[in-house]
């Protein structure tokens, strides 16, 4: 065990990088992206993304800063939880990459309606109504890609979740919260693509429960240090 190495301080840094990733997230998505897109309307989804340039610019530094954060949430958590699974704390760490890099190519599309309609001499060819239809294929393009990287997000919660369940130094009400969590974003995530008439935001509430309270858990309370390194002994 590397005795240099402070639980304490990485759960709460974990914690305020979560915080990023949650806010970042929630801006990007629900206040920019949702209100800017207009389903099935080529032509208003257009005029709202070049009345709000400046909100979608905002918006992909706004994802893109808490995808850099999820790379070291994935290290901080390996590092915290390896002590009660080597293998799950790794394949915690997978899915968080994973899950950002498939988030990371699809921000190429949140960023192409924006050149597509500022009228670039390279789409001369395209009259108005078809650079308007490429603009909301590209949103659409990017909300798929999303949805594909949540279901990786949503192994990352039923990973953590176990990892909760079986640790002594943090709530395991934490890994029941976080296991709901996980499911949730992997179900609507299925269903988007399998059922989509299923698929709904209400399904992804009670994500809020489960990284809103594991997010507040480590700022504020951190870990038990003690229970850690003698779990951590027990590893060795």
């Amino acid at each position: 065990m590397d005795k240099s190495f402070s639980p304490g301080r990485s759960a709460r840094l974990a914690g305020f990088l979560y915080l990023i990733v949650i806010l970042g997230g929630a801006f990007a998505e629900a206040f920019v992206r949702q209100r800017l897109m207009v389903i099935g309307d080529a032509p208003a989804t257009a005029a709202n993304l070049i009345a709000g340039e400046q909100l979608m610019r905002l918006a992909f530094a706004a994802d893109v800063i808490p995808l850099l954060c999820n790379l070291l949430i994935a290290a901080l958590f390996y590092r915290i939880f390896r002590v009660v699974s080597r293998e799950a704390a790794a394949l915690t760490a997978f899915f968080m990459v994973a899950g950002s890099a498939i988030q990371a190519a699809a921000m190429v599309f949140h960023i192409a309606p924006l050149v597509v309609l500022k009228g670039s001499a390279a789409f001369a060819a395209f009259d108005e109504a078809q650079l308007q239809s490429l603009a909301y294929l590209f949103m659409r393009l990017h909300a798929h890609g999303y949805t594909i990287a949540l279901i990786f997000f949503g192994g990352f919660g039923l990973s953590v979740g176990y990892l909760l369940l079986r640790s002594s130094f943090l709530p395991r009400a934490l890994g029941v919260f976080m296991v709901i969590a996980g499911a949730c974003y992997f179900a609507n995530s299925m269903l988007h693509f399998v059922a989509p008439e299923l698929s709904s935001i209400v399904l992804l509430l009670p994500v809020l429960l489960g990284e809103g309270s594991l997010t507040l858990w480590l700022i504020f309370a951190g870990l038990n240090e003690a229970k850690w390194r003698a779990q951590a002994e027990g590893q060795n």
